[in-house]
């Protein structure tokens, strides 16, 4: 008993579609695309990690991210931008480029931000913080990726990346 899903990519400007078929969306719940529209991050039922999807290769994979989708976007750079908690775990399943490193101490209000680069499968810390009292959420950079905004329970933030 197979599943069968039906998932496109659609050029507006053309008028055309493609269908896109791999198995790895079976178990797509939500995901977003970046603004080229070649990628494709998305959480699965059965996994604990995002995914991404390039529609040019037809390619999915984990990413080490455990984080909700709320806490990704992309800017203009197709870049990810990501916050996770420290205490989140990391798929160390896969090989990486890139300088992120996930700390070994479990803190519960230290938090990682971060960019991943799909191109090259690395990972990036812009910076970590702590000294908020709960975690992250509706992450949004503006798309010239010089501020992200996120919010907590209590406050809204922004961070400037010019300035880090």
């Amino acid at each position: 008993n197979t599943m069968s899903s039906d998932f496109y990519k659609v050029d507006i400007r053309s008028k055309s579609r493609s269908s896109i078929d791999n198995e790895a969306l079976i178990t797509m719940q939500a995901g977003k695309i970046s603004l080229d529209g070649r990628y494709l991050v998305y959480k699965k039922d059965n996994s604990e990690y995002l995914w991404i999807l390039d529609t040019e290769e037809n390619d999915a994979k984990e990413l080490l991210l455990s984080t909700d989708l709320n806490n990704v976007d992309w800017d203009y750079l197709n870049r990810l931008i990501f916050v996770t908690a420290q205490s989140s775990a990391a798929n160390t399943s896969s090989e990486y480029a890139g300088d992120m490193l996930v700390s070994s101490t479990i803190s519960e209000d230290s938090f990682l931000f971060g960019y991943y680069i799909a191109e090259d499968n690395a990972y990036y810390n812009i910076l970590t913080y702590s000294g908020i009292s709960s975690a992250p959420s509706d992450l949004v950079i503006t798309k010239n990726g010089k501020i992200i905004y996120f919010a907590t329970e209590e406050q809204y933030f922004q961070i400037i990346l010019d300035k880090i």
